[in-house]
Formats: C-alpha cells, sequence, structure tokens
C-alpha cells in the first residue's frame, strides 16, 4: 500500500504541533520535522516520475507485456455465423470457415 507525500505532511504538522503544546516533547519535534521532509520528498519525487512517464509514455506501455499479450489474444466474430474466435485461431469452431 502506498501512503501519500501528504499524509506524511500532515503527520508531520501534527507531531510538531503536539510537542510545541505538550512541554517536555523536544524530541518529538525532530520527528515531526522528519515527517515533514519525508513526504515533502515524496511529492517532489512523485511529480518527477509522471513527468517522466509523459514524456516517454510509448516506452512505458511497450514494456508492460501483459497488455501486449492481452492484445495478441483478442477475440472477434466469425464473418458467417458470428461465432467468436480468437486471434489465432485458423478455422471457426461454429461453422468451420477457413478464417486464414
Amino acid at each position: 500500500m502506498k501512503i501519500s507525500g501528504w499524509v506524511f505532511l500532515v503527520l508531520g504538522g501534527i507531531v510538531i504541533a503536539a510537542s510545541y503544546l505538550i512541554k517536555g516533547l523536544k524530541l518529538f519535534v525532530f520527528v515531526g520535522m522528519l515527517f515533514v521532509i519525508y513526504g515533502i520528498g515524496k511529492l517532489i519525487s512523485g511529480f518527477i516520475v509522471k513527468d517522466d512517464e509523459k514524456n516517454d509514455g510509448k516506452t512505458a506501455r511497450s514494456d508492460n507485456y501483459e497488455e501486449l499479450a492481452a492484445k495478441e489474444l483478442q477475440e472477434s466474430r466469425c464473418k458467417r455465423c458470428r461465432c467468436i474466435v480468437m486471434s489465432y485461431d485458423h478455422f471457426c469452431s461454429g461453422c468451420g470457415i477457413r478464417l486464414r
């Protein structure tokens, strides 16, 4: 499960605010700052990755082998009997007409 950078920012802010309100929790100010810094880093890296995907979208899609396999196994209909045939079939299973 991915946790958004915004969650870390909010949690860090809450920890910092609570440590200021409750005396004696100076250590938690630094913990809250670490949460905030980590959240900012996640947000920045998320924007960079999205920009890379937009610029290089064709390559990212062609590397997905599941999509390529699904395209290979596309089904269509027989012209004569409208029975479902797969892209690798040579003959229709309904009427026997040659497909290729």
